[in-house]
């Protein structure tokens, strides 16, 4: 019959772009916007999203292959076996995390004129600008997350993100400090932990970049990273930053 929803597989054999990871990036999508209604994200830009994750359970599948009994179950298909990974559907975090921090900022900057130009840029960095998050249960009884920073993108930019962060979550309290309605975000933690094997998104203005990761790239690498000669204004006006 497929993946379903009820019944969610991922095959880490093959790569996101294979027919049956396909069919399960599809039924992600459109089960995710069916439950979040509000969300502004196309199905394109959430299967984008799902196959990044994707991308990341597989390599740790490959990475820890001999360990992976515990990981990977084996399950027929169609006359031949296959290596999946069986997951309950509300547990596909990684994908739905990166989706809903563009999300609220996008929320936040359009909810407020001085935020607002920022818009457009903000779409083009889309999710596979965003950071992931590593949780900590050191930090108490309370899941709490670290930020941990995509490779190649620049910490200016990072810090420029986390004014969207902050106005969202300002936003969810109301003037009598009562929490608005909807779920309010994790609380994520600043580190200095880095993803070494993040994509970089392409066409972005060079101080995006990181200095130190550009300069080590090829001239090729360079060349179909297309990075705009031209630097964005990540400076906020003075009322934001008041």
């Amino acid at each position: 019959k497929g993946c379903t929803k009820n019944h969610f597989r991922i095959d880490l054999r093959h790569t996101p772009g294979s027919s049956w990871n396909n069919a399960a990036s599809l039924v992600f999508a459109k089960s995710y916007q069916r439950e979040h209604p509000d969300t502004t994200a196309s199905t394109e830009k959430i299967i984008k999203a799902f196959k990044t994750w994707m991308k990341h359970q597989r390599r740790k599948y490959l990475e820890y292959k001999a360990d992976s009994g515990s990981y990977v179950g084996r399950h027929g298909t169609r006359g031949r076996r296959m290596w999946v990974l069986t997951i309950p559907f509300a547990c596909s975090t990684g994908a739905h995390s990166f989706i809903q921090l563009l999300r609220r900022r996008l929320v936040a900057a359009n909810a407020h004129p001085q935020l607002r130009r920022h818009v457009p840029f903000l779409k083009r960095l889309g999710v596979n600008g965003m950071s992931s998050d590593e949780s900590d249960h050191r930090s108490g009884t309370t899941i709490k997350y670290r930020i941990v920073h995509p490779v190649w993108r620049d910490r200016g930019l990072t810090h420029f993100l986390h004014v969207f962060d902050i106005f969202y979550a300002r936003d969810k309290v109301c003037a009598a400090g009562r929490p608005s309605k909807g779920n309010r975000p994790h609380e994520r933690l600043h580190s200095a932990k880095v993803n070494q094997d993040a994509k970089p998104v392409p066409g972005l203005h060079k101080n995006c970049y990181s200095d130190a990761w550009y300069s080590d790239l090829g001239l090729w690498d360079q060349h179909i990273l297309k990075a705009k000669k031209t630097n964005y204004n990540f400076q906020h006006e003075d009322d934001v930053m008041a």
